[in-house]
């Protein structure tokens, strides 16, 4: 059951099958428009540059980034990470609402609403398939969306602030 809600997560945080199969790592910047926005080459270092990594609490080993498609991504593995593995995305252009919604059928939970952080945003937290925790934060930003999810804290509120500070930093850098 963990096995299944981690892939589902992961598949709610990477947006639609645009581009499906296409693993490239080549660095991209969607065109600005009423509907896209640009990505940062890098969103690692965006993470570290505005201090979200060590303001997130959370032991987090080296970051792997990748861009593309209209998505940039860093992901910290949980062998390196002393068991929590936490991935942070940004989608150019999806929908708040759209990923929202996926991303409650696919923890089980309504959520909870986010005061003061980006345009909207939600938290949503599970231990239901197991004691580890499974959970993130979805901010909406304009075009953008913003998701954080980790799995391996089994406190609901330090989850919560640890997604929070990485949301922040990616505010803070875009």
């Amino acid at each position: 059951m963990v096995l299944a809600a981690i892939l589902a997560v992961g598949l709610v945080a990477c947006g639609d099958d645009r581009g499906a199969g296409d693993d490239s790592t080549a660095t991209s910047t969607a065109a600005t428009t009423e509907e896209t926005a640009p990505l940062p080459d890098d969103l690692c270092a965006v993470l570290a540059e505005a201090g979200a990594v060590g303001a997130s609490g959370l032991p987090l080993g080296p970051g792997a980034p990748t861009t593309g498609d209209g998505r940039a991504v860093c992901a910290y593995s949980a062998a390196d990470s002393g068991g929590v593995g936490v991935t942070v995305g940004v989608d150019a252009s999806t929908s708040f609402e759209q990923k929202a919604e996926r991303s409650r059928e696919a923890v089980g939970v309504a959520g909870e609403a986010v005061a003061d952080l980006g345009d909207e945003a939600i938290f949503l937290f599970t231990t239901a398939d197991g004691p580890e925790g499974l959970g993130g934060m979805l901010v909406g930003k304009g075009p953008r969306t913003i998701d954080v999810t980790i799995q391996g804290v089994a406190d609901a509120a330090e989850a919560r602030r640890a997604s929070a500070a990485l949301a922040e930093g990616v505010l803070e850098g875009l």
